[in-house]
C-alpha cells in the first residue's frame, strides 16, 4: 500500500487546495521521545507544507511507525493519507 505524508513545519499547517480527506488520516508528532497519534487532518494554523514524500507500508501502522522515526515528526507535524492504486 502506499501513502503520503505531507510534512508541516510546525504543530499545524492547512490543506488549501487539496482534497477533502477520506476516514484513513493520521497526524502524527513526535515530543519528548513520545508518539502522538491524532485521527484527524492537520488544523489550520501558522505552519506550512514543506514537503510530500511517497512512501510503501504494510499497512497504516506501518506508515506511521515509519514516520515516527522522520526528524520531521518531532519538529512539525506528518500527515498520513493513503493512496489509492487505479484499477
Amino acid at each position: 500500500m502506499k501513502y503520503f505524508f505531507l510534512i508541516y513545519n510546525g504543530d499545524e499547517g492547512n490543506l488549501d487546495g487539496l482534497p477533502e480527506p477520506g476516514q484513513d488520516v493520521v497526524t502524527i508528532r513526535v515530543r519528548n521521545g513520545r508518539l502522538s497519534a491524532v485521527d484527524s487532518p492537520v488544523t489550520d494554523g501558522g505552519a506550512r507544507l514543506r514537503r510530500v514524500v511517497l512512501v510503501r507500508a504494510r499497512d497504516f501502522n506501518e506508515a506511521i511507525r515509519i514516520a515516527s522515526r522522520m526528524p520531521e515528526a518531532r519538529l512539525g507535524s506528518i500527515e498520513i493519507r493513503p493512496v489509492e492504486d487505479p484499477e
